[in-house]
């Protein structure tokens, strides 16, 4: 039983950041996380809202706190995610 956990909360989420990793290498990091969200709101249709006040926030300040130098500044943050809100930083 405690394999079975440890395969299911530690194995398969270390697979799947290598492979969203991967991907994002070979796509680019902007277009893995559109791809990544277009995913997202396939399976849970209805849920945009959520991602707008919850999730779009952070990934913004995670984004452009890690890669700024990276972010086109003619095209500013609405390249990745959109344009930011003023509740946004």
């Amino acid at each position: 039983m405690r394999l079975l956990l440890v395969i299911a909360f530690i194995v398969v989420p270390l697979v799947e950041l290598a492979i969203i990793i991967q991907v994002g290498e070979l796509i680019g990091a902007a277009w893995t996380i559109l791809l990544l969200l277009a995913v997202a709101l396939a399976l849970f249709p209805g849920k945009e809202t959520a991602f707008e006040l919850i999730y779009r926030p952070r990934f913004e300040r995670v984004l452009h706190a890690r890669w700024p130098h990276e972010m086109p500044t003619e095209l500013g943050l609405s390249f990745v995610l959109g344009e930011p809100t003023r509740g946004d930083r």
